[in-house]
């Protein structure tokens, strides 16, 4: 199935989409709802969501530093080489970003297995591929990625009668769910998603990459590459190459600027998701055990009883 991409130009100029009698002249209701309602969440138009999302990662994204990237991937190495330097492994803002990555996947697989009701946790799982589509047509493929890992995840995925009502009730959306996924699948070293990536780039679109790819990328530069390529200890200038190239690229996205009309209380509750108590915070093991509550493993039949 073909997915549409939004005109951004045209979407960063609207107004923010907000529930019901909640104004942007006027947003103390909103925080206040989101701190008090657990599921007031779900009641903020997906679109709205995506945009808020794509707004913190983006900033997120142009903090990280080169430096920091090659710290992540070498770390080990430079913690040897430089273990009298208190500060060589400090890298805040790419751990910033993979904390909160983290975080929003489970918080999405948290939010699917907090309800034993078969028709809430299809509703809950609806908004999620809504959201992820939403974060799709703005070209968020950090948000995108997260998201679908958490849908992915084995708690979720084993849920067969959830997805199977999902499907039933969502044909097309779950069709459009299904291009997404395999977008962002990590199959043929995310083949799809570079391929998806320069059409946009070609375009000079504004884009949210996703970061993890470039340290998959810097890791395999890592170990296939030796840094000296003979006994005479010649540098690898080749190796050096492949990681300024790396680097380039992430740098590149870094000047992409996403324009739309920032709502403090919904991004104040994405970045402190871990922080809200009336949100589900589980970890992978209850996730797992809620799971087989909900939706037990199916037992084969004993051919034992009957001898």
């Amino acid at each position: 199935m073909m997915i549409k991409t939004e005109n951004k130009l045209k979407c960063s100029n609207e107004e923010p989409l907000l529930p019901k009698h909640i104004t942007m002249n006027d947003l103390s209701q909103l925080k206040s709802s989101l701190e008090n309602d657990g599921h007031f969440i779900f009641s903020i138009p997906e679109k709205e969501f995506a945009r808020q999302l794509t707004l913190i990662e983006s900033e997120y994204y142009k903090s990280v530093t080169g430096t920091e990237c090659l710290d992540q991937i070498w770390g080990s190495k430079r913690k040897k080489e430089f273990k009298h330097e208190t500060d060589v492994l400090d890298y805040p803002n790419v751990t910033r970003m993979i904390n909160h990555t983290n975080q929003l996947t489970t918080w999405v697989a948290s939010c699917i297995l907090n309800s034993e009701n078969l028709k809430e946790r299809e509703n809950t799982l609806k908004y999620f591929t809504i959201l992820a589509n939403e974060c799709y047509k703005i070209n968020n493929f950090n948000g995108v990625t997260a998201i679908v890992a958490g849908l992915s995840m084995g708690p979720v995925y084993r849920l067969h009668n959830t997805w199977r009502l999902f499907q039933e009730k969502n044909k097309e959306l779950n069709e459009i769910y299904i291009t997404i996924s395999d977008l962002v699948s990590p199959k043929g070293q995310y083949s799809n998603y570079r391929k998806k990536l320069k059409e946009l780039d070609d375009k000079k679109e504004e884009i949210m990459p996703f970061l993890g790819v470039y340290f998959t990328d810097l890791t395999f530069v890592e170990l296939g590459n030796e840094d000296y390529i003979d006994k005479a200890l010649n540098i690898n200038f080749e190796k050096r190459r492949k990681v300024a190239k790396i680097i380039n690229d992430i740098k590149h996205y870094q000047t992409k600027n996403f324009t739309f009309v920032p709502v403090k209380p919904i991004q104040d509750f994405i970045i402190n998701l871990d922080k809200y108590e009336n949100q589900p915070h589980y970890t992978e093991d209850e996730l797992y055990d809620l799971s087989l509550k909900y939706e037990p493993r199916e037992e084969e039949d004993d051919d034992d009883d009957d001898e």
